[in-house]
């Protein structure tokens, strides 16, 4: 049975969701999940600030000076740009998105929190469902709306940050074998937009990168790239080994087509560790790049798109 209610964390309001074996907490600020613990191991899988207090989101602030950590979700895009066509042309859409730098409305239900909000600079209402549908899944139900009578371009990325350790390893879909580079600070690939094979990389210099290792980056190097093909199937696993436990991740590849991985190993003045992956309804960060390269998702006007994402700790 799930247990539900109010806390702080972090010197913060929060929403703590608990069964027996999870324990994850939400925090209206930035409608962020900050913390998602594992009790029978005592194992924290979520990056967290090195701050003791809660550092806030700012709208239209840069993602990386506000204290990132959590699991937050980033739409319109990811990639500061300006929106390219009508009625929206030239508006500027905020580092990251601006659902992390919003206040979130919330109610709390007998299984489920409820989250919503409005966005600022284009016309949507985005919610989340968050509940434990068994002891080790954390499930979200996504729903986001157009409110206007014109189509509205969009890209949707989850942005979990997982814990990284030396040996960890990522499993994914057979199909997932050819990749894109798109972060010119790796301390491998060439250039933007190279392709590579994944998971065994051979760089100029003949040498082999296995890329489904967490323990292939150097210190200050920082890689993320996105699958070049849509996903036949929708799940990412992360292993343990230190514990003998998996992260789980499952979508749905008709709604989420598309899956990018970031690894970073303290190349950002914050000096964290960790892997994002991230599914998401388009690639490469930007609406402009998406729709140049044919990858583009949108909203039709008044139109309705629901999804969900389960997260499961083995």
């Amino acid at each position: 049975m799930t247990k539900i209610g109010k806390s702080y964390f972090k010197n913060r309001s929060s929403l703590v969701l608990e069964s027996g074996l999870l324990k994850v907490t939400v925090m209206p600020i930035g409608g962020r999940i900050t913390s998602i613990i594992r009790k029978d191991r005592k194992k924290e899988y979520l990056v967290q600030q090195q701050s003791t207090e809660h550092i806030s989101g700012k709208y239209d602030g840069k993602y990386v000076g506000c204290g990132p950590g959590g699991f937050d979700d980033m739409f319109p895009c990811i990639d500061e740009c300006f929106y390219q066509d009508y009625p929206w042309k030239g508006t500027k859409v905020p580092d990251h998105g601006e659902l992390w730098g919003l206040n979130w409305d919330y109610r709390i239900n007998e299984s489920s929190v409820e989250m919503s909000v409005n966005g600022i600079r284009f016309p949507y209402l985005f919610s989340k469902s968050i509940s434990l549908v068994s002891e080790d899944t954390l499930s979200i139900n996504y729903f986001v709306k157009n409110l206007s009578w014109f189509n509205l371009d969009f890209i949707w990325t989850a942005h979990p940050m997982f814990i990284t350790e030396e040996n960890l390893e990522i499993l994914l879909p057979e199909d997932c074998c050819r990749a894109i580079n798109v972060l010119n600070f790796s301390q491998i690939f060439n250039r933007y937009g190279q392709e590579f094979n994944w998971p065994d990389y051979e760089d100029n210099n003949g040498t082999i990168h296995n890329l489904d290792k967490f323990r292939n980056l150097k210190n200050g190097s920082c890689e993320k790239y996105y699958f070049k093909n849509k996903l036949k199937e929708g799940w990412i696993k992360l292993i343990y080994p230190s514990c003998g436990s998996a992260v789980t991740i499952n979508f749905p590849v008709e709604k989420i087509p598309y899956l990018g991985i970031l690894m970073d190993k303290e190349y950002f003045k914050d000096k964290l560790s960790y892997i994002i992956p991230e599914p998401c309804t388009a690639p490469y960060d930007r609406l402009d790049l998406a729709k140049s390269c044919g990858n583009s998702s949108t909203l039709s006007a008044k139109e309705i798109l629901k999804w969900n994402m389960d997260i499961t700790i083995e």
